[in-house]
């Protein structure tokens, strides 16, 4: 699956469940190995910190794929890098 971030085409909630544990390990290993914190990452990509903090620690509820481009493009990977659509 491949996001690009244009205009008014990015309008789906992703919503994660059993596989957020999947989603948590992935962002926080992928930004550790980029060697940034989740404050750093929350500027770089204009998503909060606390919705990250949410990600990595296993209590968001939803995700949309606006926030999922933001995160990727902000660490220079692709979303599929860091989140797991199975």
């Amino acid at each position: 699956m491949t996001f690009g971030e244009r205009s008014g085409i990015i309008s789906m909630t992703i919503k994660v469940g059993k596989g957020v544990n999947t989603i948590k390990i992935m962002l926080k290993e992928v930004r550790e190995k980029k060697g940034m914190s989740q404050v750093e990452l929350a500027q770089k990509s204009g998503v909060s910190r606390n919705t990250i903090m949410k990600i990595e620690s296993n209590s968001c509820v939803s995700l949309k794929t606006k926030t999922i481009v933001k995160l990727a493009n902000a660490l220079g990977v692709t979303a599929e890098e860091i989140f797991c659509f199975k």
